[in-house]
């Protein structure tokens, strides 16, 4: 795999660890970008459907770490139920507490520029972060482009160290 690659060369080049790369998914709706994190990550982790699925940022960090066979994840953000909240969480308790927050906006016809984090440990990932977005296309359409103007805006201006 190319990050291996890039990996061991900053590790046995540069003598230092590598990066962590940040792919912030921005495009139309149902174009994949969910699907896309899913790849990398190996394991379902948000709500993929034909449609609008993702209404809100989910922001996922991976951690690339030897001891962890299986993913242990960590997932918080403002607008979760404290049951959906913790640490040492499975891939499975993610994945139903992110689909239950954005099957809950679906209901209420919103899409919601509060982030959800997400943490993922495992020997399975690479040292990577995901900004996963809402389609870009509904969102405009509703009228709520503004409210995630200020994510976008803010996960750029973040990597452009603004």
């Amino acid at each position: 795999m190319a990050l291996d690659f890039f990996k061991k060369v900053y590790q046995e080049k540069l003598k230092k660890p590598a990066p962590f790369m940040t792919f912030i998914l921005i495009g139309m709706q149902s174009s994949g970008k969910s699907t896309i994190v899913e790849r990398f990550l190996r394991r379902c982790i948000n709500i993929v459907k034909e449609g609008t699925g993702t209404r809100c940022p989910l922001d996922i960090t991976c951690i690339h770490d030897d001891s962890k066979a299986e993913p242990v994840c960590e997932l918080s953000g403002n607008e979760l139920t404290k049951k959906a909240v913790g640490k040492n969480l499975s891939v499975s308790d993610v994945f139903k507490a992110v689909t239950a927050h954005n099957e809950k906006l679906a209901s209420e016809d919103k899409f919601s520029s509060e982030s959800v984090y997400l943490i993922v440990r495992s020997k399975q990932v690479q040292n990577m972060r995901f900004v996963d977005l809402p389609g870009t296309l509904r969102v405009h359409l509703m009228g709520l482009s503004h409210g995630l103007d200020l994510p976008i805006r803010y996960y750029l201006q973040q990597e452009q160290g603004h």
